[in-house]
């Protein structure tokens, strides 16, 4: 959201700060996104958007298990929830590590080919 914002999507602006823009803005010791070191802009923009190893992969939000890694859809490792949809083993025959989704007793999901290990440390667990 926030390289979003930084690149002029002011619809996004206010939602941004209410998912840790605000935070964001004060550990930089500004008000305005485009404050934001240029350094690290570029580095949040060449971040991928999953990690892969030899029997894992991690993703923030969810994954389709019918596609390879590299052709999944940006929304869905990003924002889709478990709760909209929990998705088989995926085709790599690989253990998905998935966020996003957290888990309200604050207990690791373990589905045993998805492990979600969003254990709600920002909230409160019960």
């Amino acid at each position: 959201m926030m390289l979003a914002v930084y690149d002029g999507r002011k619809d996004l602006y206010v939602d941004w700060l209410l998912f840790g823009g605000n935070a964001t803005l004060e550990s930089y010791g500004t008000l305005q996104v485009d404050k934001i070191p240029a350094a690290h802009i570029e580095f949040l923009r060449r971040c991928r958007l999953f990690h892969e190893s030899d029997h894992h992969f991690y993703v923030h939000g969810n994954y389709r298990a019918e596609l390879p890694l590299e052709a999944q859809p940006t929304e869905t490792l990003l924002w889709e929830s478990l709760k909209v949809r929990e998705p088989g083993p995926h085709c790599s025959g690989k253990t998905a590590i998935v966020g996003h989704t957290s888990q309200k007793s604050g207990e690791i999901l373990d589905l045993g080919y998805l492990k979600c290990i969003d254990t709600r440390c920002y909230g409160e667990v019960g």
